[in-house]
Parts: structure tokens; C-alpha cells; sequence
């Protein structure tokens, strides 16, 4: 970049000369808009904009100040946004659109999006084209979003989602959660190891992975039930795989979605 300075040889020239250029300003307009805020900001930076749940179409974020692309945007209050037509058992992501003019977030400039993010690296963000992302949520299967708790990018359902009820015996099994898909994320799920016909205990590894697995609760006796909350990678879609470490004839496993862990740079 090129010496802003004003130079020995230069005249000191204020802003609005009708002939000469503005030497005076110059190094501050680098990095400020005419009116003092700040013209460039860290890339990634983000502060407030928290979600939280208010009904089955809308969220409300909180005031806070965003960097999409070099440039800051604020929210000035706590705004309630509403997502209309949302499908039934669909993922959606949330995008903030810069305004055209200015640098004021308003409800408008928010919306949902079933195309899922990608990572920028010189952006450093989630986006999809000049949208940044800063949320994910699913919708139930009657087009709601579901009751949660948000702090920090992690997201716990009020109550916990039934992702499955399976009697897989030793073979690995699909599973999908109700988190948002298209992105792998770190997922919390409470499993339900209910004894039918044989000691056991459950397997879970991400869909996809060959080696990666670990156990988890134990059942040893007629019609015990143990209960665990176990935190697992998924893929892309949402998937996990769980089995039995033996052979059986009908214990069950019930998976359901505690809740998910968004990015930490979203």
C-alpha cells in the first residue's frame, strides 16, 4: 500500500476543493467513511445478533454489530423476524443482506435459505454470495420451528426430537437428526439402550467413517432401560450410524436430538 501521509511537498488541502484533491483526509478515509465510523473492520468479527425463539415462524436477534465482506453493519435493538412459508422437516439457513444504503440492519435485510453456506477464506465466513450466515434451525413436520435455547452457537431443543427407533442388531444403521443439514455438525443425542433379549451395549459412530466409533450405555437385564447423552460429528446430511457391539434378536435403540453446535466462526 502507498504512503498516505501528507508529504513534504504537498499542500494541506481540505475536503470539497473544487480543483485540488483532499490531502488533509486522506490517511483517515483509508479505513473511515466520511461521516467518522469505520470503513473496514477484522474479517469474521461479530458481536450480538444471538437468536431466540419466539414462535413457530419467528426469531428475534438481538441488537449487535456484523462485518459482511469489510464492512460493519448494525442492529440497533432486540428485532423480530418472521420466516413465511416454511416447508415441513426442512433445513434452513439464515442470512444477513447488506442494505443498499447505509450501514442499519433492519428485519428485511434477514432471511432463510435452504442452501446451505460455504466457508469464504478470504471472506472469513460462512456465505453464500454476499449473504453472511449467522444461523441454522429445521422445521418440524408441521412447518414450525422448534421451541430452543441458544448461547454461544449452541442450540438445545426444549424437548428432546425423536430421531429414530431401530433394532439394529449388530449392523451399522442410518440415522438421521434434526439438526440443519448441509454443513457437518457436531451434534448432542440422547440414546436409549432398552434390553429385550440380550446384554448389550450401543455403538455410534459419524456416518461415513470407517474407524471412528465409541460406546456408549450398557443394558444387562430384562426390560432395563440406560440413558446417555452422547456429542457426535455427523455428516453433511445430518447422519450418524449406531448398531449393538453383539448380535440381537429385538433390543432397541430410540435416538433423539438433544440439540447441535453450530460453526464457531458463523
Amino acid at each position: 500500500m502507498s504512503d498516505l501521509r501528507i508529504q513534504y511537498n504537498e499542500e494541506m488541502v481540505g475536503a470539497g476543493h473544487p480543483t485540488k484533491s483532499d490531502t488533509l483526509n486522506r490517511l483517515m478515509l483509508a479505513e473511515h467513511n466520511h461521516d467518522g465510523t469505520h470503513q473496514q473492520q477484522a474479517r469474521g468479527f461479530r458481536t450480538g445478533l444471538a437468536p431466540a425463539y419466539h414462535d413457530g415462524d419467528t426469531l428475534t436477534f438481538n441488537g449487535g454489530v456484523l462485518e459482511i465482506d469489510g464492512k460493519l453493519y448494525s442492529l440497533s435493538a432486540a428485532t423480530g423476524v418472521t420466516f413465511a412459508s416454511l416447508a415441513a422437516d426442512t433445513s434452513y439457513w439464515v442470512y444477513v443482506t447488506p442494505p443498499a444504503t447505509g450501514n442499519t440492519l433492519a428485519a428485511g435485510d434477514f432471511s432463510a435459505s435452504t442452501t446451505a453456506p460455504t466457508y469464504s477464506d478470504s471472506k472469513h465466513g460462512w456465505y453464500n454470495g454476499s449473504a453472511r450466515c449467522i444461523f441454522g434451525f429445521i422445521t418440524n413436520g408441521s412447518g414450525n420451528i422448534p421451541a430452543f435455547r441458544y448461547s454461544r452457537g449452541r442450540v438445545i431443543y426444549d424437548g428432546d426430537i425423536l430421531a429414530a427407533s431401530i433394532t439394529p442388531s449388530n449392523v451399522w444403521t442410518d440415522v438421521t437428526l434434526s439438526i440443519p443439514a448441509g454443513i457437518s455438525l457436531m451434534a448432542t443425542a440422547m440414546i436409549w439402550n432398552i434390553y429385550v433379549d440380550t446384554q448389550a451395549y450401543v455403538l455410534l459412530r459419524p456416518k461415513g467413517s470407517a474407524t471412528n466409533r465409541f460406546a456408549t450405555n450398557y443394558t444387562e437385564a430384562n426390560g432395563q432401560r440406560t440413558d446417555a447423552a452422547q456429542e457426535i460429528f455427523t455428516d453433511t446430511n445430518g447422519r450418524i450410524q449406531a448398531r449393538f457391539n453383539v448380535a440381537t434378536a429385538g433390543n432397541i435403540i430410540n435416538i433423539y436430538t438433544h440439540g447441535y453446535q453450530l460453526p464457531e466462526d458463523m
